[in-house]
């Protein structure tokens, strides 16, 4: 297995990627030598040069770095990529980004947030939420967060990973929590039907550490669940939750709710997200916090600051 510790310069094939940026953020942050290539600048290659990342936009044996210890590849980059295949030929330690991204989480509290959809969301918020209650927190997510203007936060106690179902990837995770908020038919290029993602999320679930939690929005099988740790649902309104909203009120783009946990209810929290899907993703995000121990206090006390 590849130690990250002992490991001082890397490579990323495809830096500019969303996930892929996030990790090299990570690991210049933590005083590593990254650079990489990527097919053409956009505003997140450029944050990355002023962060002091070089990058190189040619495809060229010229300007890859031969000192690397670790290439890290996204899937995107292309089979006849010529400098994938020079590090390939000459026997480096080339490994995909879900792997490394496993790595780093797995050598955490690992909290991992799966789903067809509201993953972007709910880690955002859970990210938040943590950092603003003084969690030492390394956010690694799929979307710029509007409150940190990064797709990356440092810290050394809980990581917090998108969990993609594309190619797999989260099987890499070993979470101490994960939360799933979907499970719809998608990426059926790499499935072929609804059976085999279910069969993948179930996969995904018992990846969950023993006396680890498992949080699932309510609409989720039960035949996709990991019955061997502890598991809780969420829910918008549906009581039979146990995590869930009750006095639901809009008012000029602000919600405000409460959320009914088993130990009580937090009141009158509110929140800018728009639309009810992300009051459901804020609920499963509180569910996340009450386990690692936020305060109510704190949790409501963060909800007004996230404003779209």
């Amino acid at each position: 297995m590849t130690n990250l510790t002992n490991i001082q310069r890397i490579y990323f094939l495809g830096i500019g990627g969303i996930g892929m940026s996030a990790l090299a953020r990570y690991f210049n942050l933590h005083g590593k030598i990254v650079s990489g290539y990527d097919k053409t600048p956009t505003a997140l290659t450029d944050e990355l040069i002023k962060e002091g990342v070089k990058i190189t936009f040619e495809d060229s044996l010229d300007t890859l770095d031969k000192d690397a210890e670790l290439i890290i590849f996204t899937p995107a980059i292309p089979k006849d990529h010529l400098q994938y295949n020079w590090y390939l030929e000459n026997n480096y330690t080339v490994l995909k980004r879900a792997q490394i991204l496993g790595l780093a989480a797995n050598s955490m509290f690992n909290i991992s947030i799966a789903g067809s959809h509201g993953k972007t969301s709910t880690s955002s918020i859970v990210a938040h939420v943590l950092h603003e209650s003084n969690k030492s927190v390394a956010a690694f997510l799929g979307g710029i967060c509007i409150n940190f203007n990064s797709n990356f936060i440092d810290g050394n106690e809980y990581a917090i990973a998108e969990a993609d179902e594309f190619d797999r990837s989260f099987l890499q995770l070993e979470p101490n929590i994960a939360l799933i908020t979907s499970v719809d038919t998608d990426h059926l290029d790499i499935y072929g039907n609804l059976e085999a993602i279910e069969d993948s999320f179930h996969a995904f679930c018992n990846k969950v550490r023993d006396n680890g939690i498992l949080i699932t929005h309510i609409s989720i099988k039960e035949k996709i669940l990991n019955k061997n740790v502890k598991n809780l649902r969420y829910s918008l309104l549906d009581k039979n939750a146990d995590f869930y909203a009750e006095n639901l009120v809009v008012n000029d783009g602000e919600y405000t709710f409460d959320v009914v946990h088993p130990n009580g209810k937090i009141q009158q929290i509110k929140s800018y997200y728009g639309g009810r899907h992300n009051v459901e993703n804020a609920i499963g995000a509180i569910a996340i916090a009450i386990n690692v121990g936020v305060s109510e206090e704190n949790i409501k006390k963060q909800f007004p600051l996230l404003k779209e």
